[in-house]
Order: C-alpha cells, then structure tokens, then sequence
C-alpha cells in the first residue's frame, strides 16, 4: 500500500492535527454517551446534520459574499476609507511623536489640581504577603 506525502511538511502535522483531533472528539462523544445517554448521540446527530444542511445551503451566497469582498466595490471602500478617517484623523506619521510631545507637555504643566493617590496600607500588606515579602 503506498501512501500519498504531501510536498508540504505543514500538512502532514495538520493531518495528523486533524485525525488527533478527530479521534478526541470521538472519545468525548462516547464518554458523554455513556454518561448521559443516548440523548447526547442523538444531539449530537441532529446537531451535525444542521451543520451539513447550513454548509450546503449557504455555500453560494458565501461564495458572492466572498467574490464581491474581493472585487473591491468601490462604495465599500470609500466607507473602510471613511472610517478609518474617522479613527485615526492623522496620517501623516507623527502620532509617536505627537503622544510624547503631550506627555511631556503634561509633566511640564502644574499638576496641583490632580488629588494625591490614596496610602492605600491594606492593599501593600496583602501584596507583600502573597509575595513572601516578609522574612518571619
């Protein structure tokens, strides 16, 4: 018997992927069955025939789907465009630069407005605790 090798070594660990895989589900399906009943099989089953029945119905408006997504309409694009004016207004390279010049701008500034973070002694006992901080 000879077997078929694939040209790509990334197929044969997906193969062996799948039949793993496979294989685990199989187990998991008859432990469940043995566990629950027979109403585990037939849920199951039911469960993979609409999976099938859903694959095959919606194959071609998944296909047009698909065809018309890689055909670029121009309407789509011009909304991806609008959107992506819409999040990120500047393009022109300098946001790095534009975030540490607020930052520093921000540490320059008077910051007496802003309230002191709270001592908050509870929450560093039960730090250093968890963290064996303390040597007794």
């Amino acid at each position: 018997m000879t077997s078929i090798q694939p040209s790509n070594p990334n197929e044969v660990m997906s193969q062996k992927n799948l039949i793993i895989f496979t294989s685990s589900l199989g187990v998991l399906l008859l432990y469940a069955t043995y566990i629950f009943g027979l109403n585990v099989l037939l849920i199951t089953a039911v469960s993979l025939v609409f999976a099938y029945l859903v694959e095959v119905l919606f194959a071609k408006v998944r296909k047009k789907t698909i065809e018309k997504a890689f055909s670029y309409p121009k309407e789509v694009m011009k909304e991806i465009d609008d959107y992506i004016e819409f999040t990120h207004p500047y393009s022109d390279g300098k946001s790095s630069k534009r975030i540490v010049d607020a930052t520093l701008a921000f540490l320059e500034k008077d910051r007496s407005y802003l309230k002191k973070k709270p001592l908050n002694l509870l929450r560093k006992f039960k730090m250093r605790k968890k963290l064996n901080y303390f040597k007794f």
